[in-house]
Order: structure tokens, then C-alpha cells, then sequence
């Protein structure tokens, strides 16, 4: 896995994780989840594809790649409001709450530690020009 000062940039397969690789490419800067030709759907869309997937198999919410990420996770990585908001609205026995507070299996991150770290990297960015 690499690691970039934004946190984690697992490499996902779209055939073995398709749900983190639609959250990847639904919004943010291109990332390892989401280089890609294709155009990206609009960040709404991620919201039907969430539900979507969970109506088809409940797991795929919760599911971990094999750095141990959720979709909670990469939409963390990928800043996207909409996916987040998605994932935990969706009934509590999707266990998606739960895993708000879990870790991931190579550096230990909770979605909340990845936002964070990517929050600070930009902070540090812009004060290095001078932008508030």
C-alpha cells in the first residue's frame, strides 16, 4: 500500500471491490482507487450507487479491501460529503456505524484519522503560499 501525506491510497480492483472504487471515482482528486479514462459520475450519483449496492448484497457496505478500508473509508479518502452521509444513513443493521470507529489493517486509521491527516496536509499546503 502506498501512503501519501492525505493518508492510505490503497490500489482497489473495480471487479473484486466495486463499491470502493464508485465512491473513489464519485468525487475528489484522482487517487490510485480511481485513475481512470472514464468520466466520473456526478457526486449525486453516489448516493443511488450506494443504495443501490446495498439493496443488492447488504455486505458490500461494510466490506473491507485488502488493506482492511471500508466504503466508509475511501469515501473519507476522497472527501466525499455525499457517500458519507449515504453510508451512515443507512439502517443500523448495516453495521456502517460501526465501522466509523474501525481501523484500518495497515497503518490502524478510522475514517475519521484519514480526514483528519488530509485536512492538516492541505492546511500545511496552503499556509506554504501564504493562503489563509
Amino acid at each position: 500500500m502506498d501512503v501519501d501525506a492525505y493518508g492510505p491510497t490503497p490500489y482497489v480492483s473495480k471487479q473484486l471491490f466495486p463499491l470502493h472504487y464508485a465512491i473513489a471515482r464519485s468525487t475528489g482528486p484522482p487517487s490510485d482507487y480511481s485513475q481512470s479514462l472514464m468520466p466520473r459520475p456526478p457526486p449525486s450519483a453516489v448516493v443511488e450507487i450506494i443504495n443501490n449496492f446495498y439493496a443488492t448484497d447488504p455486505t458490500t457496505v461494510v466490506r473491507r479491501d485488502e488493506d482492511g478500508f471500508t466504503p466508509l473509508h475511501v469515501a473519507a479518502k476522497v472527501f466525499s460529503a455525499a457517500a458519507i452521509r449515504a453510508l451512515l444513513a443507512l439502517p443500523a443493521v448495516s453495521q456502517v456505524q460501526a465501522t466509523a470507529t474501525a481501523r484500518d489493517a495497515k497503518q490502524g486509521l478510522t475514517p475519521l484519522d484519514i480526514v483528519e491527516r488530509k485536512m492538516e496536509a492541505e492546511r500545511a499546503f496552503k499556509s506554504g503560499f501564504g493562503v489563509p
